[in-house]
Formats: C-alpha cells, structure tokens, sequence
C-alpha cells in the first residue's frame, strides 16, 4: 500500500491538491497536522481513498485527534503532529510512545523537517512542511516499510 504524508501545509491547500495530483496512486492519505483541513477544499482528488488526520499545535478548533493508531496491511502506525511528545529536541519519547502501542512506525510533523530514522525498533518518518514543498510516501506490506521523501 502507498500512504501519501503531508504535514505542516499551513493553509497552502494549492501544495495539498498538488501532492494529490502527484500521487493520484496512493492508496492513503495522512495530514499529520497544522493544515489538516486543507484537504478539505481539495477532497474530489481523494474521495476514492483512505483518510487519516490528526490536529496540530496550531489547528485551532480543529475537530481531530491529537493522536491515532491506524492499520494497514497488518501493521500498526502510530499518527501525532509531535508537539506534545517534544519532537523538536528528541525522538526518545515518540518512539517509546509508538513501541509501547505496539506500532512499527511513528508518522509525525512539526519540525518541518523531512527526517526518517529508526529507534526502539520503531521507524520514525517526517514528511517534512507540505507548505514548503515537501511530503513524503510510505510503502507498506506485511514485511516491510519503506520512507520515501518527495518534493512538489
């Protein structure tokens, strides 16, 4: 399964439906926050598809998670913005939030940095900021998860 990652698209719904066009393929899509509702003025592009969104730091009323687990094909994905797990000075806590929900990947925004690394086996992926040009997709199956970071 192809998951499109956008995160941090701060009102810039242009960068949203440009990312939607690109990967007309992808079988999901997750706002990791700080524009989760952007995908709302662009949502023709993605009826046929799975959505995922969690609110962020600066989703003021948004009415979404602050965090979610979701499945895809087998594997458990843990989804947050990361403001509130401190992901600007470490990963540590996101991590061992996301091992210890029993999750294989942690999906996160807030830094608007595109970043994908390992730690307590649990792969952490950031798609980076949707309003700066960059997303990211991840491949999913049952036997591995693969991060691939994307510029519009």
């Amino acid at each position: 399964m192809k998951l499109l990652l956008l995160s941090d698209s701060h009102g810039d719904f242009f960068a949203c439906e440009e990312a939607l066009r690109q990967n007309r393929d992808a079988d999901w899509v997750i706002h990791l926050g700080d524009g989760e509702d952007d995908l709302d003025r662009v949502n023709t592009l993605f009826l046929d598809k799975r959505i995922a969104r969690v609110r962020g730091n600066c989703s003021y009323g948004s009415i979404y998670r602050e965090e979610q687990v979701i499945t895809v094909e087998g594997r458990k994905l843990f989804l947050c913005h990361g403001h509130r797990l401190s992901v600007k000075s470490t990963l540590s806590l996101l991590s061992a939030k996301a091992a210890s929900l029993g999750c294989a990947a942690a999906l996160y925004g807030h830094t608007h940095i595109q970043h994908q690394e390992e730690e307590n086996g649990v792969l952490l992926c950031n798609p980076g900021a949707l309003r700066r040009g960059e997303y990211a997709v991840l491949f999913v199956t049952k036997d591995a998860l693969s991060f691939q970071g994307m510029e519009l």
